[in-house]
């Protein structure tokens, strides 16, 4: 079963992939706007964001099939 975006490509040429995912796009587009306008303010990042690697958030996805 491909696991990882490099294996996408393959799985599309081949017309055998093994499942898709719905990303939250409405989710990061909040994420962002919350991040972006507490750094335009000067404040620090929201706590209710966990932070991967002091610069990642990862929103939740949905598996489709």
């Amino acid at each position: 079963m491909a696991l990882w975006a490099v294996d996408a490509p393959e799985a599309i040429r081949t017309m055998k992939p093994d499942g898709s995912v719905y990303n939250d796009s409405k989710g990061q587009g909040e994420v962002i706007m919350e991040m972006a306008y507490a750094l335009g303010q000067d404040k620090p990042i929201p706590n209710t964001f966990k932070l991967t690697f002091d610069k990642y958030v990862y929103t939740p996805y949905s598996i489709i099939t």
